[in-house]
């Protein structure tokens, strides 16, 4: 009876310590400024914070807009009671004109082992209002291409080794490429 006891406590005290000890991060906020127009820039914002005992590792972000995923970014580690920042850039465009919803999802693959994954989203309700003719036509073509470039390349060359390395080869085709074809026209 007593070796029952005492298993039964250890269990409980396990089962205190998983709680007390473990990872928690939750959106602290979530924020989408300016307020959006069709064709300018907008940046989505999400404070993370890990309420747990214990850092969490490597784990992923994902924004989405009226529930479908706009942007998946890494977070490489944070500390117990730490907090860190995440954003992206949006352009809405015509199709995206009145209200939406803008959610955050932490850990939307899963990774972390988490004592509350209840409280890892966070949705806000935004109105997308028409852009300036100006702002639309001087803005759009640019804006495009710093998205294409920011969401796609630059991300993966920041968060990943292969990414460095297959920015490096590209950097280093275009260089013989230019070398080529300038010798070519010598």
């Amino acid at each position: 009876m007593r070796m029952a006891y005492a298993k039964a406590v250890a269990l409980c005290l396990l089962a205190i310590g998983i709680l007390f000890a473990a990872i928690d991060v939750t959106p602290a906020s979530l924020s989408v400024d300016p307020p959006p127009l069709t064709g300018m820039r907008s940046v989505i914002k999400t404070v993370i914070q890990n309420t747990g005992a214990d850092a969490a590792g490597q784990f992923m972000v994902c924004l989405n807009i009226d529930g479908r995923q706009y942007a998946a970014l890494p977070v490489e580690k944070l500390a117990a009671g730490a907090k860190t920042e995440v954003s992206a850039f949006w352009w809405p465009q015509q199709h995206n004109l009145g209200k939406r919803s803008v959610q955050v999802v932490l850990d939307c693959t899963r990774k972390l082992s988490e004592s509350n994954k209840g409280n890892n989203e966070k949705s806000i309700p935004i109105t997308v209002n028409e852009g300036t003719s100006e702002g639309k036509e001087s803005s759009i073509n640019y804006d495009r291409r710093s998205q294409s470039i920011s969401n796609n390349l630059l991300m993966a060359i920041t968060t990943t080794p292969q990414g460095l390395l297959a920015f490096i080869g590209v950097c280093a085709t275009a260089v013989l490429i230019f070398v080529f074809l300038s010798r070519r026209q010598e």
